[in-house]
């Protein structure tokens, strides 16, 4: 009998309590123990394995939605310009840049130059 190949997995997203203003679409770390049953995160420093992605904006001690799933395909904030296939990572305002040496966080689908919208295909810690 053959095996089930799915089409496409609703990849997922996790519910976090942000440390510190976050805004949306740039790349977010767990900063701490959870707080109230959800991870504690902040915006990404450069070249760190990120959890994955804030949804919006959020306050310090609020709630922000993060979409981590792997092969995950979202909307980030390029932070210099990205050519499409480009293999990205974080810089120090959670923006994705093309990789140099940092922990990869996915592949650009598209190019953007900086400020514009890069939808990333998320590709999970890999160190």
């Amino acid at each position: 009998m053959p095996d089930s190949v799915p089409l496409w997995i609703s990849p997922p997203s996790i519910t976090c309590r942000a440390a510190a203003a976050i805004v949306g679409k740039t790349c977010v770390v767990v900063s701490a123990d959870m707080t109230g049953g959800n991870p504690t995160v902040v915006t990404a420093g450069v070249g760190v394995g990120v959890l994955g992605v804030a949804a919006q904006d959020s306050e310090s001690g609020r709630e922000v939605l993060v979409h981590a799933g792997v092969g995950a395909i979202v909307p980030v904030t390029a932070g210099a310009a990205i050519a499409a296939g480009a293999v990205v990572e974080s810089n120090a305002t959670g923006q994705v840049i093309t990789r140099t040496t940092g922990v990869p966080v996915g592949r650009a689908l598209n190019a953007a130059a900086s400020g514009a919208e890069v939808f990333v295909r998320l590709s999970g810690e890999t160190v």
